[in-house]
């Protein structure tokens, strides 16, 4: 009788995809990114448009893990949306998203995404909103990250 062993997934094969939506009414230029663990850069569309989508993939590299973060200017705004993934051999996935009017604090990104990140996180800041989610387990996970102008709910007269 022959026996089924499984294998362990080898560094190689860990990788987070996602795909970036632009739903607001401004350009996004990817402005800086910082890596954690994995390849030291990230494969991720420089420019996204208007109502455009973009795309990323991180490679876990000779690392266990792709756990990482890129920040993207929104133009005319003095802003930035940040968006982090974590994605290690053998633990939930995890993800956390922020819109910033200073510049990005890493050290800050990696303690929230570390302590309150989760499979889905949203915010609302400066008259945005951005939400994330990613698949809670596996070594490919794919996420989607979303960022559009907040709708503000009118004031009843």
């Amino acid at each position: 009788m022959a026996s089924c062993q499984l294998t362990p997934p080898r560094s190689s094969d860990i990788q987070t995809e996602g795909e970036l939506w632009n739903n607001s009414k401004q350009t996004l230029c990817l402005e800086d990114r910082m890596v954690w663990k994995g390849a030291r850069s990230a494969d991720s569309t420089e420019t996204i448009e208007k109502d455009k989508t973009g795309e990323l993939k991180h490679l876990a590299g000779s690392d266990d893990g792709s756990y990482a973060a890129l920040s993207y200017k929104i133009m005319d705004q003095g802003m930035c949306w940040v968006v982090a993934w974590e994605n290690i051999k053998d633990k939930k996935n995890k993800v956390y998203t922020d819109i910033t009017d200073e510049p990005v604090d890493w050290g800050k990104v990696k303690n929230m995404l570390d302590t309150e990140g989760g499979v889905f996180y949203d915010t609302v800041k400066h008259e945005y909103g951005a939400e994330i989610k990613i698949d809670a387990h596996g070594n490919s996970p794919k996420m989607r990250a979303t960022f559009e102008l907040a709708v503000v709910p009118e004031m009843a007269e």
